[in-house]
């Protein structure tokens, strides 16, 4: 019976710990997007055309990171909600 207890304990934790990550991950995320949209604003105007349109697909591309993490993050919390808390 232990071993059940310490079954469920162990993938809740596991879940905790992707959630954290992810989250941690889309801290990051947004603060790359905050350096990006500081860099663009200081070259938009100087003939940077092709830099503008990178650091734009890289903002983009960080917006749908976050949105995909996030999305996980629902699902993680889900399954944590679905594990019983009688058995921790």
């Amino acid at each position: 019976m232990a071993k059940v207890r310490h079954g469920c304990r162990t993938e809740r934790i596991e879940l905790i710990i992707k959630i954290n990550h992810l989250k941690r991950e889309n801290l990051k995320l947004r603060n790359k997007i905050a350096d990006y949209k500081r860099t663009l604003y200081l070259i938009r105007g100087k003939g940077c055309k092709l830099t503008e349109e990178l650091l734009k697909i890289e903002i983009e591309n960080c917006i749908k990171m976050i949105k995909f993490n996030e999305e996980t993050i629902r699902d993680l919390k889900e399954k944590v909600e679905m594990i019983p808390n009688e058995q921790l």
